[in-house]
This record gives structure tokens, sequence and C-alpha cells, in this order.
């Protein structure tokens, strides 16, 4: 049985590589994938905006900001930087965005392995770099490849942090100005908090470490206050949402990760069944419950929570806004799959597994 631990593993040289290199190995190839072919279409609506805004002088894109996309800002200035010594033909702009793919991915290795093993960890970064939401936004001139690396590192370095039950309050500070500068980046990152709270249930945390996790909360809230208050005060930039009828079941179920491939969608969720299945009642799966768990919350609530908005608030849902989640996908479809080779393993005849004869093991 595999087991999470941040005891060191004793292995042979290649067991020793394959550990050290799984994660930057998986986020390679997800980043060809997501980039191969980058240069061929060319820029959309959103894509073009980004573009034009970044090719402003840094004081005229402060100026903008002031008035619309303020919640685009820190992209818009990191790609004003960019272009300026790469240039903006399509793959040039969005070449950024396939590294962010990358990163995700092995982001997403790391946290599978800290919740779950080692090869739930590589299952689910693999998973990532194919998912049609992550190669869709690996060619794509927006922020949003940014904040799904964002989210996933973020987790990781949450889950090290109660795992170890840190103590020191600078390490919080830190963690706290990090996810200051993700909202930033894009505001819906706040949701990020509920998984942080099944983090800390999965974890059984003590109270030390909830109470210095909610003052690092507050910490976030008070340095991001600025975006917060400014991005309400333009919200009326996203009511168009509200004729574009996006908040369907299509959307929500298929669309919003899986393309539009409702086969590729009832595959995936029959995954997702079977990893909460599997890990709440196969024995051989309990290491995986915390991930489960982690995994469950951070797919269902900041959806149901967005989605609740824009019917009862103000209009708040596209499927590209909820991209930060999908490292929670990739990570229950892989559990889903070691969970079907944990049902086979349960289901099949005592006699019929190797070296067993009568229910018991041959002798040689």
């Amino acid at each position: 049985m595999e087991r999470p631990s941040r005891l060191p593993v004793r292995m042979g040289s290649a067991g020793a590589w394959v550990t050290r290199s799984a994660a930057p190995l998986v986020g390679f190839i997800a980043g060809v994938i997501a980039f191969a072919g980058s240069g061929i279409p060319s820029f959309w609506g959103d894509e073009a905006a980004s573009v034009l805004s970044a090719e402003r002088s840094v004081p005229s894109l402060l100026a903008l900001l002031g008035h619309i996309d303020a919640v685009h800002g820190l992209y818009y200035l990191f790609l004003h930087g960019w272009i300026g010594l790469v240039g903006t033909s399509e793959a040039a702009v969005r070449f950024p965005s396939a590294v962010a793919v990358a990163l995700a991915a092995a982001g997403t290795v790391v946290l599978g392995t800290r919740l779950a093993g080692r090869a739930t960890g590589v299952l689910a970064g693999c998973v990532l770099a194919v998912l049609p939401i992550v190669t869709r936004l690996g060619i794509e001139a927006r922020s949003y490849a940014f904040t799904m690396a964002a989210a996933v590192w973020l987790v990781v370095w949450f889950v090290t942090l109660v795992r170890r039950r840190e103590a020191r309050w600078w390490a919080w500070a830190a963690f706290a100005a990090a996810s200051a500068v993700s909202l930033y980046l894009f505001l819906y990152l706040a949701l990020l908090a509920v998984v942080q709270l099944a983090v800390l249930a999965a974890h059984r945390a003590p109270r030390a470490t909830v109470l210095r996790w909610l003052a690092a909360s507050v910490a976030t809230a008070v340095l991001a206050a600025p975006i917060i208050v400014i991005g309400a005060a333009q919200r009326e930039q996203i009511a168009f949402l509200a004729r574009r009828d996006y908040a369907t079941v299509d959307s929500v179920v298929v669309r919003q990760w899986f393309g539009s491939s409702p086969w590729v969608a009832v595959a995936a969720w029959s995954l997702i069944v079977v990893a909460i299945v599997a890990a709440l009642f196969l024995r051989r799966m309990r290491p995986a419950r915390r991930a489960a768990l982690v995994g469950g919350v951070w797919l269902v609530v900041p959806t149901a929570v967005v989605l609740a908005a824009n019917a009862w608030l103000t209009p708040t849902y596209n499927l590209r806004y909820l991209s930060f989640c999908a490292p929670a996908v990739a990570l229950l479809v892989a559990i889903g799959l070691r969970g079907l080779g944990a049902l086979a393993a349960s289901a099949a005849p005592v006699a019929s597994r190797p070296g067993a004869v009568g229910g018991r093991r041959a002798v040689p």
C-alpha cells in the first residue's frame, strides 16, 4: 500500500531519479502539449485586448486600469515587459501561458504525491496535461493559466505548512503575502479559502495552526483590499455575462472542464465518483482519503459559490473563471483510475491471484 510520507525514502538511484524528476518531467510534457500549434490560431477578442493593453506605456496602462480591467492589471504589466522582449506574434505572446500550464502540472504532481502518494501524483499531473480546459488555456494570451498554476502551488504550500504544524509567524506572513499577490492576479482565488479549510480538516490541524491560518487570512484580505475594492467598483465590466447565458448545465458539467465532448465528461465524472467511493470504502485506498476530500471540496464549492452569486447577486460566471479548479479535477480522476485498479483487485477471486492455490500461497 502506498502511503504519503514526509520521511525520506531509501531506494536505488533509478527510483530516486524518478522521485526527483517526476514533477519537472510531467510539467515539461504538459507545457509542450499546451504550446504545440499555439502560433496557428489568430488572436481572438480577449487576447487582442491583452496585447493592446500591454502595448501601452506604463503610465497609460495604469490610467486604463483605473477605469477598466484592474483585475487583469498584474497580467497586463507582466505582458508589457514580455512583449517588449519577444514581440507580439501569437506564439510569442502565448508562450508564457504554456509555461504556466507546465508549472500547474508540476504542482499537481507534487500535491498529489503529498496527499496520496507518488503514483497518484504523477497520474494526476498527466491527467491535467490533457484536460481540454488546460490545453485551451495553454494557448491563450490571458491570465487564467497563471491562476491555475498559482492556485495549485498555494495549496501545495499550505499543505506543507499544515503538515509541519508550522509555528513560525514569518512563514505564515510569507504565505499571506503570496496569497494576496494571487488575488491581484485573479480575485476568484479568494475561494481557495474553502480548500484550505478542507486541508485543515483532512489533517486534523491543531488549534494553534488554525489560529495562524486565520491570522494569515486576515492579513491576505488587508493586503488585497485595494484590488478587492477596485474590482467591486468595476463589476459592471462583466455585466454582459447576464446576457450570455453561460451558467447552463452543459457549461458547468461538460464544457467547463472537458471541452465539447459529452463522452469525455461522462468518463471523467464516472472516475470522480469511483474516486470518492473507493477512498471511502476500500482499505487499500485509505491513503487517498485526504486527497479525495481536498479535491472534492476544491471541485464543488467554488463552482457552487460562483453559481449562487451569479443567480442571486450579480453576473459572475464564465467557464474560464473556474479554471483554477482544474488541478482538483485531475487529482480526482487520478484517484478514480487507481480506485478502478483497487476495485478490480478486491473483486478478483483469491484462487486466481498470483501465487495462490485454494486461497493459500503456493509453496515453491
